[in-house]
């Protein structure tokens, strides 16, 4: 454990949340962050962060504030509106590349 750094990640989940441990599987490569025993997130290794440790944070605040779902779900709805943007664009490019040869029987 040590050799992977988790005595100096541990303190830093801790603090978040008391709950908070963590592991590494040297088999996996990967740490294993539990809370309270159950397995919160699996981590490879050199992708533990600031900017994941701010996202835990965020994760454990929304759940003690209740608004975990209500973020889900409009993370949810923002996933879709880009995909639905995409198939949008997707279908534009084809429509252009579709009307590319008829143009050119056109004025030929």
């Amino acid at each position: 454990m040590n050799d992977a750094k988790c005595s100096d990640i541990r303190p830093i989940l801790q603090e978040i949340e008391p709950g908070f441990d963590i592991t590494f599987d040297f088999d996996t490569e990967e740490y294993h962050i539990t809370h309270n025993g159950t397995l919160f997130q699996r981590v490879p290794y050199g992708a533990v962060t600031r900017e994941l440790i701010a996202k835990i944070r965020h994760t454990v605040w929304l759940n003690k504030t209740g608004q975990l779902i209500e973020y889900c779900e409009k993370s949810e709805r923002t996933v879709a509106a880009a995909e639905d943007r995409a198939q949008e664009l997707y279908a534009e490019c084809l429509a252009k590349d579709l009307r590319k040869p008829l143009l050119n029987d056109y004025r030929g």
